[in-house]
């Protein structure tokens, strides 16, 4: 993993000391990082008086708070070694998130879960995961603790993206830096299986169990290169890998793991707007309830533009 530089944490309205706060200034405290803590208020009209009575507008005054609130947040964390930074916008909250991580040199933006543990992801966690060139963090964990397990999904078979070598490499780095434990979780599936069973083809059973099992073994071999590419032994990661639909397969492995984070690439096709993110991904980032942590392959070009 590379070590980071630069971190965004991005509020989202929180104005508490969360966990996903709490890991950002560690983030930062071990990567040495500088850490910018953000917020976005929208546009609110001004009443005149206001602006008579203060010389300012309303959205000006509430960004005045917003950031007095931060900052106070802030006194009593630990001490790091850059400043840490407070940047309050006026604008749409995701779309003024991604515009910073664009314009600026951001490795990663962390937030919490705007609804919660317990709720699927708000529309605006998910035009972040779908949009955000960086990595996207999103914390839904109720209390500041280490993970106890972290699972990784990875597709090593494909050759449109690199997102299986990058998902490896951060879900391993955190997973040491918490002592979790690592799980690797890839689904494989035999298509044409029920085509070549019937019809003119009409396999036999031993003939399609020759098939599958050579698609396995072929699947296999590449989660072991994938592995030894990061160097990680059998005593460092566990493999898990079924036969059947990605989405089914990983949720599954989740939920029989009990993940405390699930690290996954977004298949994009850069230059389609809304066609940025992979079906699989969209199903378990909204499925999911635990933390997810979505990266994008090389190459990825945002639909929002910079500012």
């Amino acid at each position: 993993m590379k070590p980071l530089r630069n971190i965004l944490y991005f509020a989202d309205g929180d104005m508490t000391m969360n966990p996903a706060l709490e890991r950002a200034i560690s983030l930062a405290y071990r990567h040495e990082a500088r850490l910018t803590v953000m917020d976005v208020i929208g546009n609110l009209p001004s009443p005149a008086a206001v602006k008579i009575r203060f010389g300012l507008g309303i959205d000006e005054i509430i960004r005045q708070y917003q950031e007095q609130e931060l900052r106070k947040l802030l006194q009593h964390a630990a001490p790091l070694n850059h400043p840490v930074r407070i940047d309050v916008r006026t604008g749409w909250g995701f779309i003024e998130a991604i515009r910073a991580v664009i314009n600026e040199p951001h490795e990663l933006l962390i937030k919490p879960a705007r609804n919660g543990a317990d709720q699927p992801l708000s529309s605006s966690d998910m035009h972040l995961l779908r949009k955000c060139p960086c990595p996207v963090w999103i914390e839904r964990g109720t209390e500041a603790r280490n993970y106890r397990t972290i699972l990784a999904a990875v597709d090593p078979c494909s050759e449109e993206d690199d997102c299986a070598d990058t998902v490896t490499d951060l879900a391993y780095n955190i997973a040491k830096a918490d002592g979790s434990r690592l799980a690797l979780v890839h689904a494989w599936q035999f298509y044409g299986e029920s085509m070549l069973r019937s019809g003119r083809y009409g396999l036999s059973d031993v003939e399609l169990e020759k098939m599958r099992e050579q698609t396995r073994q072929q699947h296999s071999s590449q989660l072991r290169a994938l592995l030894e590419r990061h160097q990680l032994g059998s005593d460092e990661v566990e493999l898990h890998l079924h036969k059947g639909e990605p989405t089914e397969v990983i949720q599954r492995v989740a939920e029989q793991l009990k993940a405390d984070l699930i690290v996954i690439g977004t298949l994009a096709r850069t230059g389609i707007p809304g066609l940025i993110i992979g079906n699989t991904a969209e199903d378990i980032l909204q499925r999911s309830d635990c933390s997810v942590l979505a990266v994008k392959p090389g190459g990825f070009v945002s639909p929002v533009k910079s500012a």
